[in-house]
């Protein structure tokens, strides 16, 4: 939640999450997973970059 008002203007988060679906569904593993990780590291570069700004 903490994400969402920066990711979403700048990210297209439910683009996303219809290419993690389609993996899940073609069951191609690898892409499944690399997708989430991808999904994941840029949701906690948003949330770091915020942090750092508040830490400052």
């Amino acid at each position: 939640m903490m994400s969402i008002a920066k990711a979403y203007p700048v990210r297209k988060v439910g683009a996303e999450h219809a290419q993690i679906l389609q993996a899940v569904l073609d069951r191609i593993t690898d892409e499944a997973v690399a997708l989430l990780q991808q999904h994941y590291q840029r949701t906690a570069d948003v949330i770091y970059s915020d942090l750092e700004t508040v830490l400052d």
